[in-house]
């Protein structure tokens, strides 16, 4: 994100940040704003029609290039149903790559106007169940477990700070290797960087070789010169 917030207490910047990570961090019980204060619910940012929530990710890799950057947008549907007590909340959540000139007044999602027209685009698809919509964003290697990162580190004051609470370097890289390394893919990379330690453990040996042969080389090279004039 390329973009800085600069406003004042209350100016709505915890409430975006919530509403943008409800895409991600799912659980109404995780809302950011509900964490933070209790009687604050994910219900009530949203009125009496149907809300959405977009956010659109650039594919290139920082990369240019003359075709037009591929981008991915994941969304969010929010629909009332019922009044008083007995309001409730429908949520669904879709995605889709955008192309040209679709702007984010032309949402693809039933019910609106041009959908039709856009429900085909490459890749939307619709999803009900939040397990199914994490099982996407996962396919489309968004690491929902760093964005819920970000929810602890804004539900309190100084919450970066009581994250970033080791105090060694064994905790740091302990710390850090949780945050990106999948639990499944633990043991290979435990392998790969076993075997990097043996291989640098090994670099004393390694290192007097190669003088020994720079050494050879010298003591050689008139040797080489004078082999290379007789053929000459």
């Amino acid at each position: 994100m390329h973009t800085v917030f600069s406003l004042e207490n209350t100016g709505g910047k915890t409430s975006f940040l919530s509403l943008v990570l409800s895409c991600f961090d799912t659980s109404e019980r995780r809302f950011l704003k509900t964490l933070i204060r209790a009687n604050q619910r994910f219900g009530d940012y949203f009125g009496e029609v149907p809300a959405f929530i977009l956010v659109e990710w650039d594919l290139s890799g920082g990369q240019t290039g003359l075709l037009d950057t591929e981008r991915l947008v994941t969304g969010q549907m929010v629909v009332p149903r019922g009044e008083g007590r007995q309001r409730e909340f429908e949520r669904g959540f879709f995605t889709f790559r955008s192309v040209r000139d679709l702007s984010f007044d032309d949402i693809p999602a039933p019910g609106l106007e041009g959908f039709e027209e856009h429900g085909r685009l490459r890749g939307h698809q619709d999803f009900s169940k939040q397990s199914d919509w994490k099982r996407k964003l996962a396919e489309e290697k968004i690491d929902t477990e760093l964005l819920a990162a970000q929810v602890e580190f804004n539900r309190s004051e100084g919450g970066i700070e009581d994250f970033l609470d080791f105090r060694s370097e064994a905790q740091f890289v302990r710390k850090f290797l949780a945050m990106t390394v999948h639990d499944g893919e633990a043991g290979a990379v435990r392998g790969l960087l076993g075997e990097h330690v043996a291989k640098l453990s090994d670099l004393p040996r390694l290192q007097r070789r190669r003088d020994a042969m720079r050494r050879l080389q010298e003591k050689f090279a008139p040797f080489v010169d004078i082999a290379a004039g007789a053929q000459a």
